[in-house]
C-alpha cells in the first residue's frame, strides 16, 4: 500500500498496515507507477473466469495432499470452497480479503 499511497494525492493522511508486503528493494524509478497500476487492477476486483468443479472427494484428496493441519481441513471445506448449488461439487475459492 505505501508506493500506492506514494503515487496517489494528499488525500489520504495515515493509515495501517495490517499484513506488511515487504519493502521496495530494487532502485527503480517505475516500480511505484507499476507498483500503483497493479493495487488499481486489484482494486476493480479478480478477473471473472469460469471455474472447474470438482466432485466433494477430489477436493478433500486434494487437500490431505497439502500442507494444511489436518485439523483445520472441515473447516477449509466449509469456508474455503465455492460449492455448487447441491454442494456435491465445488473449487477452492481465492478470496482477496
Amino acid at each position: 500500500m505505501t508506493p500506492y499511497l506514494a503515487a496517489c494525492d494528499d488525500s489520504v493522511t495515515s493509515f495501517i498496515i495490517l499484513d506488511a508486503y515487504g519493502l521496495v528493494t530494487v532502485k527503480d524509478e517505475n516500480s511505484i507507477t507499476l507498483h500503483k497500476k497493479k493495487m488499481d487492477a486489484a482494486l476493480k476486483g479478480p478477473i471473472k473466469k469460469s471455474h472447474k468443479f470438482l466432485p466433494r472427494d477430489e477436493l478433500r484428496t486434494r487437500l490431505k495432499k497439502s500442507t494444511i493441519p489436518e485439523e483445520f481441513q472441515n473447516l477449509w471445506m466449509e469456508r474455503g470452497v465455492i460449492w455448487n448449488d447441491d454442494r456435491t461439487a465445488g473449487y477452492f475459492s481465492r478470496d482477496l480479503r
